[in-house]
């Protein structure tokens, strides 16, 4: 590659990472301003949005994304806002547990692993034993529509008799994270138990090898 490319090259990249900063900083201080603490800001309406239990899902999200555009003031106001905040405080009785695994343990762990920042571990570690609480069925399997008030009086958890093989399979790269972090086996253990179901059931499907879009994890 020329000089001359090298050089036009390096400033197109230059002029595209300010781009991205910029259109971030600009949804950012859209979601601070209009929806603090909700999980989101509609587009359209320019209205707060709670559809995953109220728990601040944009700041959970964002949490690494703030730290490697280097926006640490806000980075800080946003650990704050997500240490402060209590799960047992939900808006909506039935979450989606995968994601509340890909979206807030997710954003805790990646935040956590840029910035070493315990206040995101122990936050972590609190999302994970809620959601393990969920593996608490007969045969092990997770719940992915799950009742957070049933769960709380101890009733009897089933796991469904239909979800999507992407939800049921999903907790294993968090959970295998998480277990490395604190040293804990629990988390991976609850997850493998899954990809072991799925490993022995491998050369049965319809298509050996592929599995279909819908599982029945109660069976």
């Amino acid at each position: 590659m020329s000089r001359v490319r090298r050089q036009y090259l390096g400033c197109f990249l230059a002029a595209l990472v300010s781009a991205v900063k910029e259109a971030f900083r600009r949804c950012w201080k859209a979601y601070k301003s209009k929806a603090w603490e909700a999980d989101e800001l509609a587009p359209i309406s320019g209205t707060p949005q709670n559809g995953l239990g109220g728990w601040r899902a944009t700041i959970f999200d964002n949490l690494d994304t703030l730290w490697i555009m280097g926006m640490h003031a806000e980075f800080e106001n946003a650990v704050i806002a997500v240490s402060q905040m209590s799960f047992a405080d939900t808006s909506s009785p039935e979450i989606n547990t995968h994601e509340v695994n890909s979206r807030y343990l997710g954003g805790l762990l990646a935040a956590y692993d840029l910035s070493s920042d315990h206040r995101l571990l122990q936050k972590a570690i609190e999302v994970g034993d809620m959601l393990y609480a969920a593996f608490d069925t007969p045969n092990r399997m997770p719940i992915i529509y799950w009742d957070l008030h049933r769960a709380a009086r101890q009733e009897e958890q089933i796991a469904e008799e239909i979800v999507s093989a992407s939800e049921l399979g999903s907790f294993i790269l968090e959970f295998t994270r998480l277990s490395q972090i604190t040293g804990d086996q629990k988390y991976y253990d609850a997850a493998q138990r899954v990809m072991a179901a799925l490993e022995r059931h491998q050369d049965s499907t319809k298509l050996t090898g592929v599995w279909p879009v819908v599982l029945n994890p109660r069976t």
